[in-house]
């Protein structure tokens, strides 16, 4: 195909721009034509279709963006955390996750398969618990003592917002009746959160910092102890909490900070094996 070629420049120019904003699936030729300014007939004395000018752009990773996608995915999460916190997992059903965002039932479906899927990656995606991207972005220039006291402090924080206490509290009411449902939010939430500070504790233990001690243990032993000030003062009703979140992470951080330091002989013995 020929033409001028300022003209098919400014074409695949502006097909860059939208198909990096947009994917290829969600991109438009129309958008492509206005941010070019031409007809879309002149965009096909070019070019025989989308599939062709994506192709010439040579952008293939751009192929499975679709961010609209993604954006409606991130609303329906949000709309689901709500409500299984609010009815918990039994009395929440996909028709009301669907109707919350303004979708059919089987729109819904488009994206998860089943009320289990939907809940397994709400908890794989949302802030309940820390996570290995949460950590990174405490240990810039900081000892690992004071990104312990940040985790602790994060932890308790993320349990701030009511309808995530109330997503625990139906957790632990329909577990019973679900036990696949307390299986997942041990799987992808809390045993997830002690892997990750786990992987982080790894690193200073190989500097000698810590003891040689089972790490994820010890980092189900500080959550769990987190997650029982939580589970006390803001899943059960009724209880006024006897301590402030800032004495719970003070404390039970130096206790864990120190039950995990390397005693002196210990730091002797590392050095002497290097």
């Amino acid at each position: 195909m020929t033409g001028d070629p300022k003209k098919k420049k400014r074409i695949l120019s502006a097909a860059k721009e939208i198909f990096l904003k947009k994917g290829y699936t969600e991109a438009k030729m129309s958008e492509i034509a206005a941010r070019a300014n031409v007809s879309l007939g002149t965009i096909y004395n070019f070019f025989e279709g989308k599939r062709d000018l994506f192709d010439r752009l040579n952008l293939p990773e751009l192929e499975s963006i679709r961010p609209e996608r993604e954006k409606k995915k991130r609303e329906i999460l949000r709309a689901a955390l709500v409500l299984f916190g609010e009815n918990g997992y039994a009395g929440t059903t996909m028709e009301q996750i669907a109707q919350s965002v303004g979708f059919s039932k089987a729109a819904l479906y488009q994206y998860f398969r089943s009320k289990e899927e939907l809940f397994s990656e709400m908890l794989r995606t949302s802030r309940l618990n820390i996570t290995a991207k949460d950590i990174k972005g405490r240990t810039g220039g900081k000892d690992w003592e004071e990104v312990i006291i940040d985790i602790a402090r994060s932890y308790l924080e993320t349990h701030h917002e009511p309808e995530r206490t109330a997503f625990l509290r139906s957790v632990i009411q329909d577990s019973n009746k679900f036990p696949d449902i307390g299986y997942l939010y041990y799987k992808r939430g809390f045993s997830q959160a002690a892997a990750d500070i786990a992987f982080f504790l790894k690193k200073v233990q190989k500097k000698g910092k810590i003891k040689n001690v089972n790490l994820k243990l010890a980092a189900t032993i500080l959550l769990g102890a987190l997650l029982s000030y939580v589970i006390l003062y803001r899943v059960i009703k009724g209880i006024e909490a006897e301590f402030s979140e800032e004495e719970m992470v003070s404390l039970c951080a130096e206790i864990f900070i120190n039950g995990l330091k390397a005693s002196s002989a210990e730091k002797s013995e590392l050095e002497n094996k290097e």
